[in-house]
């Protein structure tokens, strides 16, 4: 079942026509950027649309679906890579790589790509105080090594969008044996709540 709202891990949303609005950008807009000499696309990949053009179609999308924000990772997973665990941004810390203040992303909407199915999953998990380090260059907070982690949900990211919260730790695993996993996760807008986003796609969640 891809639903856990009682620890506001994720839940999954009916929402073909983003979806579909999301591929579109993807290979028409992101994927021959990202790849002008046929180079494979990076495994993380940042996007600033604050940075694009007003006609751009990834930044008119921001106004279509109002609880986007003007940021989004673009993921390429390899076959058999499995994530340390983690939390993403650092809180009161600039980014090298965007030259950014406090950036963290609260909540994201991950959104399938390509080969999106049960080998490749995200899971979540506790952990104690203290265990977690900044990496100021990737802007994101890991677990130390050997620090003890408990696992207390997890989803497949399949044909629905998964909304998440990326500050509970987690980690990414492609089990697969030769194919990348393809995904857009769009940072969610900051003014939007976990209990505003849950009524607002009440509707479109996925039992």
């Amino acid at each position: 079942m891809n639903r856990d709202i009682s620890n506001k891990c994720f839940v999954e949303i009916f929402y073909p026509e983003l979806v579909k609005d999301t591929q579109k950008i993807f290979y028409n807009h992101i994927l021959p950027n990202a790849m002008p000499k046929n180079e494979r696309l990076r495994t993380l990949r940042y996007i600033i649309i604050d940075d694009l053009e007003n006609d751009n179609p990834i930044k008119i999308l921001t106004e279509k679906y109002i609880f986007l924000s003007k940021h989004l990772l673009v993921f390429s997973l390899p076959a058999q890579l499995c994530t340390a665990i983690h939390t993403d941004g650092i809180v009161d810390a600039v980014n090298t790589i965007h030259g950014l203040r406090g950036w963290r992303r609260n909540y994201s909407l991950n959104i399938p790509i390509k080969n999106c199915n049960d080998l490749c999953k995200t899971e979540f998990f506790t952990v104690e105080q203290g265990s977690m380090f900044n990496d100021i260059p990737t802007n994101t907070t890991w677990l130390k090594a050997g620090k003890p982690a408990e696992k207390i949900a997890e989803y497949c990211l399949r044909d629905n969008p998964i909304l998440m919260n990326p500050q509970i730790p987690h980690k990414i695993t492609n089990s697969s044996d030769d194919t990348r996993r393809m995904s857009v996760s769009w940072t969610i807008h900051p003014d939007w709540s976990w209990e505003r986003l849950i009524s607002y796609f009440q509707n479109r969640l996925v039992p």
